[in-house]
């Protein structure tokens, strides 16, 4: 009897020890991969700085480039055309002639707003025989 106990002793002791090692093999192999992981991340930190600097480089190249061909473009004394006036309006007083344009229309459809038929610029085909419907269940809907 003493053997066989002796035996189980031995048998859950082995269990044990190997349920360690077992542990302890498993552990490593985590922190070797977590330590892999890191070095992975570091390596595409890397990258992506390489990359932003790059992307910041090229992007101040660029407005360094549009800034010289705008100031090459115009001349030191701001000089205008000498040819003749044909009678063309220049483009920046075609430009703020819309502004103009667009609050004399406002103040026009103001001073007629008493005026029955002023509003049919802004009004839809439709709203008309909408407005005489009292809510969306008296539209005759069709199903097909």
């Amino acid at each position: 009897m003493p053997y066989v106990f002796a035996l189980l002793l031995f048998i859950v002791v082995l269990l044990f020890g190997l349920s360690s090692v077992s542990h302890s093999y498993s552990t490593a192999k985590q922190a070797q991969a977590a330590i892999e992981a890191s070095r992975t991340a570091q390596i595409a930190s890397t990258g992506n700085l390489i990359v932003i600097v790059t992307l910041a480089i090229v992007l101040l190249v660029a407005i360094v480039v549009i800034a010289y061909l705008l100031h090459a473009r115009q001349p030191a004394g701001q000089r205008r055309n000498s040819r003749p006036n044909t009678g063309q309006v220049p483009q920046a007083d075609m430009n703020s002639l819309f502004p103009a344009m667009l609050t004399m229309l406002l103040l026009q459809a103001m001073q007629k707003q008493n005026h029955p038929d002023a509003d049919m610029l802004f009004r839809s085909r439709y709203e008309d025989e909408v407005a005489l419907l009292e809510d969306e269940d008296t539209i005759p809907w069709m199903m097909m």
